[in-house]
């Protein structure tokens, strides 16, 4: 496995496991999302073989928040343990580096997978978003508080 900054090119190397999320938001507004995530703490994991398992990365809201993002690939079945010990790197790094108290996420909620990564990766669900997504769907919140103890 490998990890290197996210470029927004990388998303065209990926397929998504939940590509109607992406298409919901539109063209215009996808590349303004890649742009910032590029300029954002991110960054691409790829197997031995050079395929993208997943991107992701933190994108900060304001002085000690950010909002964690990722899009992955069907590889996650493949790597999970790797993935998760991956988020939880740069989830603490997140909060060393940036002077984070609080890191959240926001899942669909028919992704229960999603939810059960993040889970171990110390994330705790908060509550439910009513019609949050850019398709309507409802979204559970994450919240992982710099204090967590694994």
């Amino acid at each position: 496995m490998t990890v290197e900054p996210f470029k927004a090119s990388d998303y065209c190397e990926i397929v998504p496991r939940s590509p109607e999320e992406i298409e919901a938001l539109g063209t215009d507004q996808w590349r303004e999302l890649l742009a910032r995530y590029e300029r954002d703490p991110s960054w691409t994991m790829r197997d031995d073989e050079g395929r993208i398992v997943f991107f992701g990365g933190l994108t900060l809201l304001w002085p000690g928040v950010a909002e964690a993002w990722s899009v992955m690939s069907d590889l996650v079945e493949e790597y999970p343990l790797a993935v998760v010990r991956e988020i939880r790197r740069r989830v603490q790094e997140g909060f060393d580096r940036h002077g984070l108290r609080r890191i959240q996420a926001i899942i669909a909620d028919d992704n229960p997978r999603a939810v059960k990564l993040m889970r171990l990766a110390g994330f705790e669900v908060e509550g439910i978003l009513r019609g949050y997504s850019p398709d309507g769907k409802d979204c559970f919140i994450l919240g992982r508080l710099k204090e967590w103890k694994s």
